[in-house]
């Protein structure tokens, strides 16, 4: 009897009895399943963000067509093409380089007349030649070199200075005409009715880039000091003999 009363008092007993009535005690209850549903929210949120940005976003931009051609650039670019194939042709071709240009520097200052005449003193002096100091097919061939493509580089510069030139006579005739209008822009919106126009002329005033000069009258002359007098012959004081 006492035994079975001690068993019936026992903590073990009463504890599993408790944990059999409680199973989930001491275990974390599982958190409600709203994970899913918020996700679920969310991605419906940014679909229906998508979907509002790109119907009201900017419009898809179509490719930019190239910029027209005027007959000008077309001339100017096969004018300029055939220009570029010459070098190619010209032999011992070298680009100009400041660092070459005073490495020949000294050599260069030697005249064309002279070097004709040590070709000709070297051609007819076997002794000379016997120095192996002067490279006398060389200089001869330079000297042909010079005197066939002189012409050409003389044309070329020509051609250089007259294309410039001519530039220079189309904008001037144009600059006397956009001045002339400028002037009379500025007559026309003096009058009340004129606004428009003097708007215009002022844009044109602006972009001339002229300033006015200064009037002469707000500037002030100098004062000018009187230079000192001598007194008369009268009132001189007479010298001692």
């Amino acid at each position: 009897m006492s035994k079975a009363v001690h068993q019936s008092h026992s903590p073990k007993g009463s504890t599993s009895r408790w944990r059999a009535a409680v199973p989930n005690r001491g275990k974390r209850p599982p958190a409600p399943k709203t994970r899913g549903k918020h996700a679920e929210v969310a991605k419906t949120n940014v679909d229906e963000t998508n979907v509002t940005q790109t119907a009201a976003g900017d419009p898809v931009t179509p490719n930019a067509p190239a910029p027209t051609r005027t007959h000008y650039q077309d001339l100017a670019t096969t004018l300029r093409t055939a220009l570029e194939a010459v070098a190619p042709q010209i032999p011992f071709w070298q680009a100009a380089h400041p660092t070459l240009r005073k490495a020949i520097r000294s050599g260069r200052a030697v005249n064309g007349k002279f070097i004709e005449t040590v070709v000709a003193g070297v051609d007819s002096s076997p002794d000379l030649q016997a120095l192996n100091k002067f490279d006398l097919p060389d200089a001869q061939d330079m000297l042909q070199f010079r005197a066939a493509f002189r012409p050409l580089v003389d044309q070329l510069l020509a051609l250089s200075r007259d294309m410039l030139f001519t530039m220079d006579v189309r904008q001037a005739k144009v600059g006397q005409q956009a001045l002339q209008m400028y002037y009379l822009a500025k007559g026309l919106g003096r009058d009340i009715g004129g606004a428009d126009i003097l708007s215009l002329a002022e844009n044109m005033g602006r972009d001339l880039g002229r300033k006015r000069p200064k009037s002469r009258g707000s500037q002030v002359p100098p004062p000018v000091t009187p230079a000192p007098q001598a007194p008369p012959a009268s009132q001189q004081s007479p010298q001692a003999a």
